[in-house]
């Protein structure tokens, strides 16, 4: 297929769903004037997106060495390839796991790690953590892990999806973390150190796969 041909076959979806869009909106009163205000009304617009969009984010390529730097790397084998083909994620549908077991309070990165591939689930790697925060430092208070705090309190975050080898040889996972001033920032984990009831790790039931999965 063409790429204009490709582009008139997207609008044409677009143009149909619009359609629907206003026959609905009809439906529960919404008028030439509703559309008008919301035409010309960009907060009102980003506001509705807001609230119909859920809590989506979409996902961005991660290269270790530039983010991090030199000497940085993604072990291959230890990837879950489930969440690097994942275009987006709507985090209202996301699991947080700690892993923890009956009376146990902490357990080694490591031990953890082998329990989520145990649980089958879709274990967020680095490019969800890069759509995370790439999306915080646009949106700031009206970002997605801002929402995660206010609405679920979440404080933190880490990405098992993917295990980083440092220049030392060490086995990390980035995280995303908020501090007492509420201000957001990243850092990575080493998997010899000790997970507690606070250390949540994001993932999806793999049930839940495929409404955000890249087409080939």
């Amino acid at each position: 297929m063409s790429t204009s041909a490709s582009l008139s076959s997207e609008f044409g979806k677009d143009h149909g769903l619009i359609h629907e869009v206003v026959v609905t909106g009809r439906k529960v009163g919404a008028g030439a004037a509703f559309w008008s205000r919301l035409a010309h009304n960009e907060d009102l617009f980003r506001s509705i997106v807001s609230a119909v969009a859920g809590m989506v984010v979409a996902t961005r390529p991660f290269d270790p060495v530039r983010f991090i730097g030199e000497g940085w790397g993604i072990i291959p084998e230890e990837r879950d390839l489930r969440s690097a083909e994942l275009s987006e994620v709507d985090f209202f549908t996301a699991i947080f796991e700690t892993c923890l077991k009956e009376k146990e309070t902490s357990i080694k990165g490591e031990e953890k790690l082998t329990r989520l591939k145990v649980g089958k689930s879709v274990r967020f790697g680095v490019t969800v953590f890069m759509g995370l925060w790439f999306d915080y430092e646009q949106c700031k208070e009206d970002s997605i892990l801002e929402r995660l705090y206010k609405e679920k309190g979440i404080t933190y975050l880490d990405f098992f999806g993917d295990v980083l080898l440092g220049p030392r040889g060490f086995r990390s996972v980035l995280c995303l973390c908020r501090s007492a001033g509420g201000v957001w920032g990243w850092s990575y984990r080493w998997l010899d150190y000790d997970w507690n009831a606070n250390n949540h790790s994001a993932s999806l039931a793999n049930g839940d796969l495929g409404l955000g999965v890249k087409s080939s």
